[in-house]
């Protein structure tokens, strides 16, 4: 193969251009003029194939120039078209991106949406059963301001009967003793007026347990009972005849005694309903205080519930609009 075809398959034109012209052995082996015709004609001839061998490898340059040309401008071309064919691609992959977290934030929305309005509809709730709870310790509580007012007003009445009754039966007291001096009717006002001194505990007398605060302390029955046993022994005390004026017959005495006993009988009614009264009026302002306390709690109750629908209203209206 190296013999016949120079170890080449197949000889293009390339090879071909690639091999130079065989210089005649002539022409290294003596100088021009010694050349006959014949050696003349030769080299000419080697300069004409010389010539045109040069002219082909031109040729052939040229045509891979043009060949080299094409091949780039192709790739140019090819390389834009693949830019293009990616930049649209890109651009399709972002669009579609885009969309994506559009629907998901149009997700995200509507949930949080949901949420808020589930949240409001639970503070809606709430402020309704509040409210509902308000309304009826206000009945409750209308109910009992109306019944303490009346019982208040009963008593009240009741209270200035016994006052009335009392003042009756200190100006009738010299009607009673018509029958007696003026001096005399004098001296018995006088004794009329006196009232029992209650004894007082001394400091050698009180009990170390009465220093405690928290130590037990006799009910409101006991101590009534007390002051009662107290004043009616004063009373027997004061009816003792020694203390009669002189000159004075037992039985104006005993009449006296008998007035004085119900005079002062009237005066404790009178002190004890008093006292009945000032606990009833302050009962009374405790549940008027109460009544303004709940019908407060109803007003901010209702102030709070109309913001929260205004909200809510605003809420179902006013809708985001995503572009």
């Amino acid at each position: 193969l190296d013999q016949m075809m120079g170890g080449l398959l197949e000889v293009t034109k390339e090879d071909e251009l690639k091999i130079d012209v065989p210089v005649p052995g002539f022409a290294e082996a003596k100088p021009q003029e010694e050349w006959n015709e014949d050696e003349l004609k030769q080299y000419k001839e080697y300069e004409r194939k010389c010539k045109e061998l040069q002219d082909e490898r031109e040729k052939y340059y040229k045509q891979l120039e043009g060949e080299l040309g094409k091949l780039q401008s192709n790739i140019q071309d090819s390389t834009a078209t693949y830019d293009e064919l990616l930049l649209q691609l890109f651009q399709t992959k972002i669009r579609a991106d885009m969309v994506i977290f559009q629907e998901e934030l149009k997700i995200v929305r509507l949930i949080q949406s949901m949420v808020e309005e589930e949240s409001m509809d639970d503070s809606e709730a709430n402020l309704l059963d509040k409210l509902d709870e308000f309304k009826k310790s206000k009945t409750k509580s209308g109910h009992t301001l109306q019944s303490t007012k009346k019982e208040v007003d009963d008593f009240k009445e009741h209270y200035e009967i016994l006052q009335a009754e009392d003042k009756i039966m200190e100006r009738a007291h010299r009607r009673e003793f018509t029958d007696c001096s003026n001096a005399m009717v004098d001296a018995l006002f006088k004794q009329y007026k006196r009232r029992p001194k209650f004894a007082r505990k001394h400091a050698g007398d009180i009990d170390a347990s009465d220093m405690n605060p928290y130590s037990e302390r006799p009910s409101s029955a006991r101590q009534a009972a007390y002051a009662s046993n107290a004043l009616s022994k004063g009373l027997d005390e004061l009816d003792d005849i020694k203390h009669a004026p002189d000159g004075l017959e037992s039985s104006v005495w005993e009449r006296l005694c008998s007035v004085r006993r119900q005079k002062v009988e009237s005066e404790q009614a009178v002190k004890a309903a008093a006292h009945t009264l000032a606990e009833m009026t302050g009962y009374q302002q405790q549940n008027s205080g109460e009544d303004v306390r709940i019908q407060d709690s109803i007003d901010q109750t209702v102030i709070e519930l109309n913001k929260l629908r205004e909200t809510k209203s605003k809420h179902s209206y006013n809708l985001g609009i995503q572009l």
